[in-house]
């Protein structure tokens, strides 16, 4: 699971979001409730007992892309924030929509994040000072709903971690010693998953050759062509 860039428009700032730091029950709480306001034509409110004047509205969008437009106590949208998951044209799109309602001054209008990303525009009523209690919380929301819509089947519960721990350890040991006893098997893919594992291998090449840590030297080209071989295996 590759970390997701947290974006604020109206700053420029962006903040890494580790997917794996998150409550396992928060995120499956939250993909639980994107899901249900995904099938509600008018904006609901999700979580009436943190803020019950807060409604959500969400749609997607083309490439697995998310949407999300928070309203405030005044009923009007307040906040707006998009989730990549793939830089297409239908996230430029909503990119580009997300430049033209944020709030901030135009030198703050950065260029797109590479995905994965969450961009999060400020629109003007959030001055009023009815709609700004959101603010205390809602930065929190809109990382939880990214982990959750990106990467909620990949999350792992008490159980499913010791084991899928001791697996990554086992493949981590064969990807780096080429030890072919903790070679991966049908059985690895169907634990992790494939998309998992595709999330694994492109992480892993992106590290190696962009940023190859010490621990590597002399023996990059080896580790390469293991994650190759577990790249095909993914595909057949």
């Amino acid at each position: 699971m590759r970390p997701i860039k947290h974006h604020t428009i109206v700053t420029g700032h962006i903040r890494k979001l580790v997917p794996q730091e998150y409550n396992p029950d928060i995120i499956r709480t939250t993909r639980e409730a994107i899901d249900y306001a995904l099938g509600e034509t008018e904006p609901v409110a999700l979580f009436r007992g943190l803020d019950p004047d807060v409604k959500f509205a969400f749609e997607t969008f083309s490439g697995d892309g998310l949407k999300c437009t928070v309203y405030g106590e005044t009923g009007e949208p307040c906040i707006v924030f998009i989730v990549v998951r793939q830089t297409n044209s239908a996230a430029r799109k909503q990119y580009a929509e997300l430049l033209k309602i944020d709030n901030g001054p135009q030198r703050t209008k950065t260029k797109m994040p590479e995905a994965p990303f969450c961009s999060v525009a400020l629109t003007k009523h959030l001055e009023d000072a009815r709609n700004r209690e959101m603010l205390k919380w809602v930065g929190d929301y809109e990382g939880c709903a990214a982990v959750a819509w990106l990467y909620g089947d990949m999350i792992w519960d008490d159980e499913e971690f010791k084991i899928k721990t001791k697996a990554k350890d086992d493949l981590s040991v064969w990807l780096f010693f080429g030890i072919e006893k903790y070679a991966p098997t049908q059985e690895t893919i169907t634990l992790f998953g494939k998309r998992y594992l595709e999330e694994f291998v492109l992480c892993s090449k992106d590290a190696i050759t962009k940023n190859p840590p010490p621990y590597l030297f002399g023996i990059t080209a080896p580790v390469l062509e293991r994650l190759d071989k577990l790249k095909k295996m993914l595909q057949e």
